[in-house]
């Protein structure tokens, strides 16, 4: 194993074999010592997947769940199994930029951060994956005003845009670097449930009123396989679940952090207010969502601007 292995990737797993011998391998870049697999009791043939990517690269490990239990139980077991002196946390369904580790590595040691952040990008066609440079280049947008990637008065985030230098940010994406050391001091909360939504949030605003540094790099990328290819996961049930799931982690998570985040960052808007946003914009995604599902089954879909824009108010 080189002396350059410095990181653990922990990636949480449920029901996604078809995809992970596309995803996996992008994790084991430079630096990377280990990738933790931890299967949340899949149901599909993961561990068959898992055991022929075993034998092809050696630094994948695999931890199995006995009962399904959603991804804050499933990071720390992979936080508990770690062995290196960071985790980078990982998405079944999401591949890396090559480059990625060492990136939020530099940024890391050259800001004197805790937590590093990369850009999320989201794929719509699998073809978009093999040709994954040009998919980068041609979504790479410049954000003119911080409030623009994070607002944190209304919770809006567009981590998708890039910034002309590392940002400090009170939270990023899901996918981010972290000591070991401060991932096992703070865990995450098994209490987020159905979907898990915010329990990456509040595992990193935690860090964040703890006084810990979190930073954005968008250099470092990580692009989301489209829907189509990426079944199972947080997304195993119905639609109506999943937006009921959010709504309900996220008025957990307001009530156990909005009172601190306000007193800390002097937030305009009330816990209700917030609620109402929230509630709001899960409704209009839903209703998209759902216009989009009715064109594409109906064969009326086109992937032109108008449309795009049509489906988006």
């Amino acid at each position: 194993m080189s002396k350059n292995c410095r990181v653990s990737v922990v990636v949480p797993s449920y029901n996604r074999a078809h995809i992970l011998k596309r995803t996996l391998p992008t994790y084991l870049q430079e630096y990377v010592g280990e990738v933790i697999v931890v299967d949340d009791a899949s149901t599909d043939h993961t561990a068959e997947v898992i055991r022929e990517l075993m034998a092809q690269y050696p630094q994948i490990r695999y931890l199995r769940n006995e009962v399904n239990s959603k991804q804050g139980f499933t990071k720390n077991r992979g936080i508990a199994a770690a062995r290196f002196e960071y985790i980078y946390f990982g998405d079944d369904d999401s591949i890396i930029c090559p480059g990625t580790i060492a990136r939020l590595l530099d940024t890391l040691q050259t800001y004197d951060a805790d937590i590093v952040g990369a850009k999320a990008l989201y794929a719509l066609r699998e073809e978009q994956i093999f040709r994954i440079q040009d998919f980068v280049a041609a979504n790479d947008r410049l954000a003119d005003d911080p409030k623009q990637i994070i607002d944190l008065s209304t919770m809006r985030v567009d981590f998708s845009l890039s910034y002309k230098e590392p940002l400090e940010v009170p939270f990023v994406q899901a996918c981010f670097l972290v000591s070991t050391q401060l991932a096992r001091n703070l865990q995450f909360d098994t209490c987020y449930q159905g979907n898990a939504y915010r329990e990456e949030t509040d595992f990193l605003i935690r860090a964040s009123l703890a006084g810990k540094k979190i930073m954005y790099d968008s250099t470092a990328v990580q692009v989301n396989l489209p829907r189509t290819a990426s079944s199972g996961g947080a997304h195993a049930g119905t639609s109506e679940d999943w937006y009921r799931s959010a709504v309900e982690n996220n008025n957990y998570f307001l009530d156990k952090n909005y009172a601190a985040m306000q007193a800390k960052w002097g937030l305009p808007n009330s816990i209700e207010q917030m609620r109402i946003l929230f509630d709001a914009e899960m409704t209009a995604r839903y209703r998209a969502e759902h216009r989009y599902d009715w064109l594409r089954k109906t064969g009326l879909y086109k992937p032109l601007k108008a449309v795009k824009n049509w489906i988006g108010k």
